[in-house]
């Protein structure tokens, strides 16, 4: 337990200064620029040199004004500002040391006699009145930000609608023993309950603040709660969904969204609040049915011959008509992730061949001509593709 201790006194040690010298490279790259004039002294003496060699250059100045003005600038001190390790060496001052060091032994000596004068105290108080607090502060913050001039308010209602996250996660905690046997009774679990109330929660603080950014978070939460799931480690994303049985209720709920939004885009229909869920449908909704089609029509994931034989005409159907759709209607989402995940299709398709090792050698052929030729359609066409 004092090893644990001691490594993590450590981290946070190193984590503090590291902190400390950031802000004082910048407060000293900050003081550079606050000293130096503007005049030619701030410009580095080899860019001065070289201005006056291209005006001798283009005949605007004769042989013996341009040697003059050389020697000009030679005898003017060099100003510009200083290299990386110059602004690196100012910040190890003695007293830039000192005053560092006292600041982190301050921070410290602080936080121990917090730990033994206010943490008992705080430990007695029940930890539901925390999740109370908790609570009103996040409601607080997500309300009070409406009477702030836009675009603060958003800017501050954004992060708060992400820490009801953190809330239903401690709470999830705090009653466990009576939350999970209803999750179970009712054959759900905490994260699937918990993303339908952020998707409720968050839509009604997106028509408050009319806010597209929480909007879009609000179709991803909706999206979860459906069956789409993305996680990210160091060096891994996982993109998928939680379930076998809950991928074609993704798919088809995405489809009806997609129909929804793209008819009410092409036709002259106004509705009120539409454009605040608009991109997040057209981006997400988009993403996760058309991935939904890849994984549900492959050969490794269909059950039945049937259901593969009915999703390959749906697949390719879908990606040609979310292009056309994209191209006549100008939505680059349909454009971008419908051209994407229909090459994604057509070389899973290409595995998907039953190969012999006698034609190993012409399926690697054929695999390399088809990744060259897709390479150069979407340097020819970009705006089909997907981060191209």
């Amino acid at each position: 337990m004092k090893k644990v201790r001691k490594s993590q006194f450590l981290r946070w040690l190193n984590f503090t200064i590291a902190l400390f010298l950031s802000w004082q490279l910048f407060d000293s790259q900050d003081a550079i620029a606050q000293t130096i004039n503007s005049d030619v002294t701030q410009i580095p003496l080899e860019h001065r040199l070289e201005l006056v060699q291209d005006l001798e250059n283009r005949e605007l100045l004769t042989p013996t004004q341009a040697q003059q003005q050389r020697d000009y600038y030679s005898q003017i001190p060099d100003r510009s500002t200083p290299k990386l390790l110059q602004r690196v060496g100012g910040i190890f001052t003695l007293s830039n040391v000192i005053w560092i060091f006292s600041s982190i032994l301050l921070v410290f000596s602080l936080g121990g006699l917090f730990s033994l004068y206010l943490w008992p105290l705080l430990r007695s108080i029940p930890a539901l009145v925390y999740e109370i607090i908790a609570y009103l502060t996040g409601f607080g913050i997500v309300i009070g930000g409406y009477w702030l001039q836009a675009p603060l308010g958003e800017y501050i209602a954004f992060p708060g609608c992400l820490g009801f996250i953190g809330l239903w996660s401690l709470s999830n905690y705090l009653h466990r023993k009576t939350l999970q046997p209803l999750y179970k009774k009712l054959g759900t679990n905490g994260y699937s309950v918990g993303c339908l109330v952020m998707a409720l929660l968050w839509s009604a603080i997106a028509l408050l603040y009319e806010s597209t950014a929480i909007g879009f978070i609000t179709i991803i939460a909706l999206e979860a709660y459906l069956g789409f799931f993305i996680a990210a480690q160091p060096g891994i994303y996982l993109l998928g969904f939680t379930s076998r049985s809950l991928l074609p209720r993704a798919v088809l709920s995405s489809l009806i969204l997609l129909v929804f939004y793209i008819t009410i885009r092409l036709t002259v229909i106004d509705l009120p609040y539409f454009s605040i869920f608009a991109p997040g449908v057209l981006f997400v909704g988009t993403f996760v049915y058309f991935l939904g089609l890849l994984i549900w029509s492959s050969k490794w994931y269909s059950r039945e011959k049937s259901e593969y034989a009915i999703l390959q005409p749906i697949t390719i159907l879908s990606g040609a008509i979310a292009l056309y759709l994209g191209t006549v209607g100008h939505i680059p989402q349909l454009q971008g992730i419908g051209g994407t995940f229909f090459f994604l299709y057509v070389i899973e398709k290409y595995f998907e061949l039953p190969w012999s090792q006698k034609t190993i050698v012409w399926a690697t052929l054929g695999l390399s001509t088809l990744l060259f030729t897709s390479a150069w359609i979407m340097k020819q066409y970009p705006e089909y593709f997907l981060f191209i």
